[in-house]
């Protein structure tokens, strides 16, 4: 935002618009974006997601076992399919749920 001197940046446009139209297993799904009071508070609603893969990581007492490692690569590989070309993975942007899901956002 602060390379922009008008307007709201397209990028972030798109990404939004993308992640608005998107309704896959492993993307987050997202609501709805919300403008506050100027552009600088832009607000995205999304579906809860307990933890992210990064701080997760970082304060468990235990690694994964060997079947959470697994299961959690192969919900990171389709996740990778599906937005490699459109958003940036990394931990700290892979969203996991109680329930073991992992998401992209």
């Amino acid at each position: 935002m602060e390379k922009e001197r008008e307007g709201f940046p397209l990028t972030s446009l798109r990404e939004i618009n993308i992640l608005l139209s998107c309704h896959h297993p492993f993307i987050v799904d997202v609501k709805e974006a919300v403008v506050g009071s100027n552009l600088d508070s832009i607000f995205m609603v999304m579906e809860y997601m307990e933890h992210d893969l990064k701080g997760l990581i970082e304060t468990m007492e235990q690694p994964f076992s060997q079947s959470e490692v697994k299961c959690l690569m192969l919900q990171i590989q389709s996740t990778c399919t599906i937005t490699r070309s459109f958003t940036d993975i990394s931990t700290s942007n892979l969203l996991l749920n109680n329930r073991g899901e992992l998401k992209n956002m």
